[in-house]
């Protein structure tokens, strides 16, 4: 270091900024490096604070990055919001991770443990067109460890009004239920249970969801019993939303799609020979059946399927889901489909994009 300084000093390589000398120097040259008076020699020491531009990794909305945390060390991200509406920046993994929104030089929000276990989530207003910049850090100095993150497809919204398992008298569960796979939880899917109802009555709707746990769980055919209801929300004609099996479960609405979320729609709305008058959706269903989507894509953040290069909500029906198992299901019927189809797929793109 010491033949770089006098290098430095003597002007025979550039010095980039950094000044070298003494306010004296009769005193031998370099001597004095370390010393107020030249009087005696020491190792030099030179620190150098590079203020130069940092790197930056691109976000993209919901797609998320991997990353590394050493000690001490900071990972700058730069997004560009596509449109002017919120976004949550958030965290995965067990590393203790500490996120920083800025814009330009202004720390706009920070956040240490507002997601899942160690994990930052930070959800903001920004601006369509401007840049911002995430800084990730590990929560102390010692912290290392991988880590994803992630700006989510959606924008934040408020869990709607659920009604819990004890206000509709659920039975427990037969058995022990089989753990829902995060990882595989792809979309919602949507069903009717197909018995002619559209009574707003609470106490007649709490004894229908009865009778329907009750068949579903007592059925006599060992293949289609269920060890709980099978759905994991039921929606009735008045747009309550009502718990049925505990969402951190597999589901048993769907066969080969257990692991995504089933939203049963209290009614038959397939017309039928012993259906002749079908139910129709009416727009409290249709409100409580957009805001329960809405809620699930952003709360487990859901990923828009692009079949073709179109973007589709991760919304589907039965029938849909098992066209190819069953080409002669109905559910939940022609009085619901084309709604689900044309109206609430495009809505959820069009919030969410």
């Amino acid at each position: 270091m010491t033949s770089l300084v006098k290098a430095w000093y003597n002007g025979t390589v550039p010095n980039y900024g950094v000044v070298i000398g003494y306010y004296n120097e009769s005193y031998n040259d370099y001597n004095w490096l370390g010393t107020g008076d030249g009087s005696a020699s020491y190792t030099p020491s030179l620190t150098i604070n590079y203020n130069g531009a940092i790197s930056y990794i691109t976000l993209t909305k919901g797609v998320p990055v991997s990353g590394t945390i050493t000690q001490g060390g900071e990972y700058w991200y730069r997004f560009v919001a596509p449109k002017t509406r919120s976004y949550t920046f958030c965290s995965s993994g067990s590393t203790d991770t500490y996120g920083e929104l800025y814009q330009g030089s202004t720390l706009l929000q920070s956040d240490d443990d507002g997601g899942e276990g160690l994990n930052f989530s930070i959800t903001r207003n920004l601006t369509g067109g401007a840049e911002y910049l995430l800084k990730v850090r590990g929560y102390g100095s010692a912290t290392t460890g991988s880590y994803f993150v992630l700006v989510k497809d959606w924008q934040s919204v408020s869990k709607p009004t659920i009604k819990p398992r004890s206000a509709w008298g659920a039975r427990p569960p037969r058995s022990v239920l089989t753990d829902r796979e995060v990882a595989n939880t792809k979309r919602v899917i949507f069903h009717h249970t197909a018995n002619n109802f559209n009574s707003t009555n609470i106490n007649s709707i709490i004894d229908q969801i009865q009778k329907i746990q009750n068949k579903q769980m007592d059925n006599p055919d060992p293949i289609e019993r269920t060890d709980d209801i099978a759905y994991h929300y039921i929606i009735d004609p008045a747009g309550n939303i009502w718990e049925g099996r505990a969402m951190n479960k597999q589901g048993a609405h769907t066969k080969s799609y257990n692991n995504d979320i089933g939203v049963a729609i209290l009614g038959d709305f397939q017309q039928r020979l012993i259906n002749p008058i079908p139910n129709t959706l009416n727009q409290n269903q249709k409100n409580a059946m957009e805001a329960l989507s809405k809620w699930l894509c952003y709360s487990l953040d859901l990923k828009i399927i692009s079949p073709g290069g179109i973007d589709e909500a991760p919304i589907n029906w039965h029938k849909n889901a098992h066209q190819v198992i069953d080409p002669n299901q109905v559910c939940p019927g022609g009085n619901s489909i084309p709604w689900i189809q044309n109206t609430l797929r495009p809505n959820i793109i069009a919030w969410g994009s």
